[in-house]
């Protein structure tokens, strides 16, 4: 009885996913790409503008640096991580025609 449950559950969710998308949700999905090609885009300016202050100036002395490794490397990180999946996902998208 459970396993009938389950498969009714599989079979609503697989219709919602199914269902054509209005002109609403068209509209918040294109403002959702927008703000992810924002988010990249914001990342990766962040990214040039800290390294390039760490190289090229010298706001921030030598013994700062080293304290703040990790925390430089996290960013780093992170923000490579917020381009990364943008651009998976948007590949994905592209694949599977969205």
């Amino acid at each position: 009885m459970e396993e009938v449950k389950i498969m009714e559950e599989v079979k609503v969710k697989v219709e919602l996913v199914d269902k054509p998308i209005g002109n609403g949700e068209k509209e918040l999905q294109k403002n959702r790409w927008k703000n992810r090609r924002r988010m990249a885009w914001v990342s990766l300016i962040s990214m040039l503008l800290v390294t390039s202050i760490i190289i090229l100036t010298d706001v921030v002395e030598i013994e700062r640096l080293t304290v703040l490794k990790e925390v430089i490397t996290w960013f780093y990180f992170s923000c490579a991580s917020i381009i990364g999946m943008y651009m998976g996902a948007t590949t994905l998208a592209s694949i599977k025609g969205k």
